[in-house]
């Protein structure tokens, strides 16, 4: 009995970890509502990524084909997330800057000056 138990987990753990690259794709934080539109686009699929479950994505049954789409908008995901971190430090940064408009030297010639 114990035997037939732990064959089944040990199933169950093996088809699981065929789905680890999934779940870490589809985990990605930085995947906007626009990225999930997508997704579901390719996948043709309707569901809500807020309350996405593993048992959920189990059922959809996404294909080799599909997933390389999703990686790709996954890894877009990242990379858009750190440009917006990046633009948003920047702001921060500049927020404050004060600059004035001045004459250079004894010319007629305006200027920034911060």
């Amino acid at each position: 009995m114990i035997f037939k138990i732990l064959s089944q987990m040990s199933k169950e753990i093996n088809e699981l970890g065929k789905w680890q690259p999934t779940i870490e794709v589809l985990s990605n934080k930085a995947l906007k509502t626009r990225h999930w539109n997508d997704i579901k686009e390719i996948t043709k699929a309707s569901f809500n990524h807020k309350l996405l479950s593993l048992q959920h994505l189990l059922r959809l049954k996404i294909n080799l084909k599909s997933m390389d789409v999703i990686a790709d908008i996954s890894d877009k995901a990242k990379k858009q997330n750190r440009l917006e971190d990046m633009l948003m430090s920047m702001e921060k940064e500049w927020r404050d800057q004060k600059f004035e408009i001045v004459k250079f030297r004894d010319t007629s010639i305006p200027i920034m000056q911060g």
